[in-house]
């Protein structure tokens, strides 16, 4: 459920908070892939850089709407795509979908590179509570 510095006048869950929930979820669920970020960096040498952002905006979510997000990241030539769903814990409501496109960079020479471990990715979605962000 949601803090009241993440609504906006009306009560409804303020539009930048679906960025970080759903930007977080993603993290997470990389975890879950059994890649937690700190491993990509530290032992991987490298990061993943936001390419493109999408969100669509289906039904406002309320101050207090407990929210799960599923998350499914696939490979998509040397990217990564992953698509987020932000739905309603009780009612499966659909808030917000998203499509995020990760470019794997080097932190050695921040550089693209194709080293990504990209066999950890088997396109099944996998579920963050919201609440977790």
């Amino acid at each position: 459920s949601q803090m009241p510095n993440e609504t906006d006048y009306s009560s409804n869950l303020w539009h930048g908070a679906y960025v970080r929930m759903l930007e977080e979820a993603r993290v997470l669920a990389l975890s879950i892939y059994g890649l937690p970020y700190d491993q990509l960096v530290s032992e991987y040498h490298m990061e993943l850089v936001v390419h493109e952002l999408s969100i669509q905006y289906k039904k406002p979510a309320r101050m207090g709407t407990d929210l799960y997000i599923k998350v499914r990241a696939i490979r998509d030539g040397i990217r990564i795509k992953v698509e987020g769903v932000m739905e309603n814990v009780h009612d499966g409501t659909i808030h917000a979908t998203s499509v995020v496109s990760l470019a794997p960079i080097s932190t050695k020479n921040g550089r693209v590179t194709r080293d990504f471990p990209y066999e950890i990715l088997d396109s099944k979605s996998v579920f963050v509570d919201a609440a977790e962000n």
